[in-house]
């Protein structure tokens, strides 16, 4: 297999972004479509929610009745498979864009079936996930329990620390050597989990530079836009503090509460456009490029 570029992996977003803008835009706007929509059916009932607990603690009341609460999240639940879906069908466009650089029809968007198996892969590995932490978090648990039992507090510290970073890394590690069925299935729309781990051997830890690079551009965008928020929000307020008029919107009836805001929505879900389709490129581009570097055998290249 060719050897890895992590460079280029890292930065292959941004020629993605440079190549199709014009997909990234209906990538963004497909993403904020499904937010807005998202928005729509929960902001009603948490606003009315957020609103009688800001009475209440204003007045000292009682806690409210949450006996719907199970219904809300429940909502959420659904909501949560949607926005997964939602991102998978985008993911799997930007992997295309690489991929197979001529199926461009669209905005390189699909809705087929290598779309809902990645989907249900990706459903599943989260609950596999989730079963081997709790798996693996027993016996972590059950010897710093012992070592606390025995007043070994610094080494049951110690022990615990080091146990869960090594549980940490053997799920990072598995969750890398899988990091290719996507591209692998919007390649040739087959689910070969065996060939994906095959396909990733010795390459973890080129592939965890990638994940660690692409963490730390995560970080730094997020600070940017958090800034741009604050400073936005601070302009839009009127230079108020907002610690200062929150409470008391929030006790507002929900629709009062979106008036208000609305300006601010409409500002965030115009920028989100571009910006969370360059994020999908950005995010998502490097383990195309990366699974491209990894199917092409060195005799194959000029």
């Amino acid at each position: 297999m060719a050897e890895l570029s992590i460079g280029d992996a890292v930065g292959s977003g941004f020629g993605v972004i440079r190549r199709h803008p014009a997909a990234v835009l209906i990538w963004g706007l497909l993403y904020m479509a499904a937010w807005g929509a998202n928005f729509a059916v929960v902001a009603p009932t948490d606003l009315a929610m957020l609103a009688e607990l800001a009475r209440n603690a204003a007045s000292h009341a009682p806690t409210p009745d949450m006996s719907n609460f199970g219904q809300m999240q429940a909502m959420d639940l659904l909501l949560s498979f949607v926005s997964v879906f939602v991102f998978t069908v985008l993911s799997c466009a930007v992997f295309r864009t690489l991929i197979h650089p001529d199926q461009s029809r669209f905005g390189y968007l699909r809705l087929g079936m290598t779309e809902l198996m990645l989907f249900l892969v990706i459903v599943g590995g989260y609950i596999a996930f989730v079963v081997a932490a709790v798996i693996l978090m027993i016996p972590v648990a059950i010897v710093v329990g012992l070592l606390v039992a025995r007043h070994a507090t610094a080494a049951a510290v110690i022990v615990g620390l080091l146990l869960a970073v090594g549980a940490v890394w053997a799920l990072g590690y598995v969750a890398l050597r899988f990091c290719m069925v996507g591209p692998m299935m919007v390649d040739d729309g087959r689910l070969r989990l065996s060939d994906t781990w095959a396909l990733t051997k010795g390459k973890a830890g080129a592939l965890f530079l990638i994940a660690l690079c692409l963490f730390g551009m995560l970080i730094l965008l997020e600070l940017v836009v958090g800034v741009a928020m604050i400073i936005g929000f601070s302009v839009l307020s009127g230079g108020a503090d907002p610690t200062s008029w929150i409470p008391a919107l929030l006790r507002q009836p929900p629709a009062a509460v979106l008036s208000r805001l609305a300006p601010i929505i409409i500002i965030a879900g115009v920028a989100g456009i571009p910006l969370n389709g360059a994020f999908l490129a950005i995010f998502s581009a490097p383990w195309a490029r990366a699974y491209l570097d990894f199917r092409v055998r060195p005799a194959a290249v000029s």
